[in-house]
């Protein structure tokens, strides 16, 4: 092998460690490059999810204060319903008051009337 052969190979050589680093740095920046736009696409996704989780809990707590309301619309209309059926109970407790004094009153009267009469009877015939 000649001197001229060696010297051709080194520089072949070296050409191409050159084109090897060359494609090696091309390939780790093409790397680097991918990373980066999987990690952006990562944060992306991650704000993505949580803005929708916020979302998400936006609506459940609406929802809870739109059921809590209307708890508190039913609790305030069975409040009234049985306001309602305890005044009607004190109501008819009266009614059957007053019905009792008056049959009291006609049932003394009845009394009264027929003791005058067994009396007045018992006059005529003695």
């Amino acid at each position: 092998m000649s001197y001229q052969q060696k010297v051709d190979f080194a520089k072949l050589k070296g050409e191409l460690q050159l084109i090897d680093r060359s494609e090696f740095n091309s390939l780790r920046n093409e790397h680097e490059r991918l990373r980066g736009d999987l990690e952006k696409m990562r944060t992306r996704f991650k704000d993505e999810i949580n803005k929708s989780l916020s979302s998400v809990r936006l609506d459940l707590n609406l929802e809870k204060g739109r059921i809590r309301e209307e708890s508190s619309i039913y609790d305030l209309k069975i409040k009234e319903t049985d306001t309602r059926i305890d005044q009607e109970i004190y109501n008819l407790k009266v009614q059957i008051e007053s019905v009792k004094t008056q049959v009291m009153q006609w049932l003394f009267g009845v009394c009264a009337g027929t003791f005058s009469l067994v009396l007045a009877y018992a006059r005529l015939m003695s």
